[in-house]
């Protein structure tokens, strides 16, 4: 098994009016099945190994699952885990609006 570096895109004066959706779209560019250690996925999101074990206990991102004795995520199931959890949110939203809607109709 090969293991290379993920390092966060540097920043430039021009990134500071980026959002951090921009972190998901880096997370995209990887392969699907690209396996990250907690440091690369760290690196990936522009957050400390501490905040990614955080994250999972928050359920913000996917567990990792052991890969040879090492805890790994898949860049896949990360991003697909981001896309399903950003589903729900808008659904809920929406749900919520036609409630109002419908609250403050006459």
């Amino acid at each position: 098994m090969t293991e290379a570096s993920v390092k966060p895109q540097n920043k430039t004066e021009n990134d500071s009016n980026i959002r951090e959706g921009v972190v998901i779209s880096e997370l995209a560019l990887l392969p699907e099945k690209a396996l990250l250690n907690q440091k690369a996925l760290a690196a990936v999101l522009g957050v400390d190994a501490r905040t990614v074990r955080r994250m999972v206990d928050r359920y913000e991102i996917p567990p990792a699952v052991p890969f040879g004795g090492r805890m790994m995520w898949q860049a896949g199931q990360v991003l697909a885990f981001f896309e399903k959890t950003a589903d729900r949110l808008m659904c809920e939203a929406e749900q919520r609006a036609e409630k109002f809607h419908e609250d403050t109709s006459p």
